[in-house]
C-alpha cells in the first residue's frame, strides 16, 4: 500500500507595506485613544482622514513580531479561535492586531503592549 502525502498549507507571507489594508472601526477608536505625539512637530490629526492617513502609515512602518507561545495560545481561545497576527510600530510603541483575510489585512485593534523584563507581551 502507497502512502499518499497530503500537500502541507502553507501561509503566504503577506508584505505590510504593500498589502491592502481594512481598518475596522474599532481599530479607528483604539488608535485614537492610544496614540501620542512623538514631540512637537508631530501633530494630532484634525479630522477622519488624517487620523486614517496617520493610522496607516504607522502600520506599514510596523514589523510582524510572534508572540509568546502561552500568549498565542491564550488569545486564541480568546477570540475563536481566530489566527491573528501582530504587528508592532518600536516608535509609537503600538502593536496592531490583525487577521488575513481574502488577500487584504483587516486590522482589527490597536494595543500598547506590556512589557515583562524588556520583553513584549
Amino acid at each position: 500500500m502507497k502512502k499518499e502525502s497530503l500537500p502541507l498549507e502553507v501561509e503566504k507571507k503577506i508584505n505590510i507595506k504593500e498589502a491592502p489594508l481594512i481598518l475596522t472601526s474599532h481599530v479607528m477608536e483604539r488608535f485614537k485613544e492610544r496614540w501620542k505625539p512623538l514631540d512637537r512637530f508631530d501633530l494630532t490629526p484634525e479630522n477622519q482622514e488624517e487620523w486614517r492617513q496617520k493610522l496607516e502609515l504607522l502600520i506599514r512602518n510596523s514589523e510582524e513580531v510572534i508572540l509568546g507561545e502561552v500568549t498565542r495560545v491564550r488569545r486564541l481561545i480568546e477570540n475563536n479561535y481566530e489566527d491573528a497576527r501582530y504587528f508592532y510600530n518600536k516608535t509609537h510603541d503600538l502593536r496592531f492586531v490583525a487577521i488575513v483575510k481574502n488577500g487584504s489585512i483587516v486590522v482589527k485593534t490597536v494595543e500598547t503592549p506590556r512589557k515583562k523584563k524588556g520583553r513584549l507581551l
